[in-house]
């Protein structure tokens, strides 16, 4: 049984913590039998029918698997959702997941678009807080409507990475950032400066988490 495609669950963390349980990297961290009925839990989870992939997955039984594995032996979770609007957006956001992977620090990945999937994304972000999530990114270019669409159905801190996607050179996504009206607030770092969100959404993190803290103290 392994995690589907998209669901970012395998960072440098969870490899070294699975390493330490003695078992191959990837499988699932559960006594073995189907007798065990945490075993029979997730298995039911497996065998129930996914939801059609919206971007590159939506949230399924993979979501849940990680919180049941990771609360019952104590393993670090993922506090940190990314959220591009498409596919290109991937290799501009570059930086930060570089950065993110370099520190060993757990984050989601996901790709939905405020304009052409807004129910879902509207849906996913709603459910970050109850998955454990505390700081979502958002990288955005043109009228960057993304970052804005996830603050307004969240209280998570939302921090956005405008991106240059067209012939302004993202001052029209620099622009659409920092004048959110009042009430729906979204950070703003600088164009095309994904590691500053990551820094950012760090230093929020390390307000509550050691971990945090300890990752912040690596960049020197």
């Amino acid at each position: 049984m392994r995690p589907e495609k998209g669901d970012h669950i395998g960072s440098p963390l969870q490899r070294r913590a699975e390493a330490r349980q003695g078992l191959p990297t990837n499988e699932p961290l559960v006594p073995g039998g189907l007798e065990n009925p945490l075993r029979e839990h997730i298995v039911g989870l497996e065998n129930r029918q996914a939801k059609p992939a919206v971007g590159l997955e939506s949230p399924t039984w993979t979501d849940n698997w990680q919180l049941i594995t990771r609360n019952c032996y104590n393993l670090p979770m993922a506090r940190i959702a990314i959220v591009i609007g498409s596919e290109s957006d991937r290799e501009r956001m570059k930086a930060g997941l570089e950065l993110l992977e370099k520190l060993g620090v757990e984050y989601e990945i996901r790709v939905l678009s405020a304009h052409r999937n807004p129910d879902e994304l509207g849906e996913y972000a709603a459910g970050l807080s109850d998955r454990g999530f505390e700081v979502v990114i958002a990288g955005a270019g043109l009228s960057a409507a993304l970052p804005g669409t996830i603050a307004a159905r969240t209280n998570l801190p939302v921090i956005g990475v405008p991106l240059d996607a067209g012939t302004l050179g993202g001052l029209d996504a620099l622009l659409s950032l920092v004048q959110m009206p009042r009430g729906v607030p979204v950070a703003c770092v600088g164009i095309n400066n994904p590691a500053n969100a990551v820094i950012l959404a760090l230093r929020i993190l390390a307000l509550k988490h050691d971990w945090a803290a300890e990752a912040l103290g690596k960049l020197g």
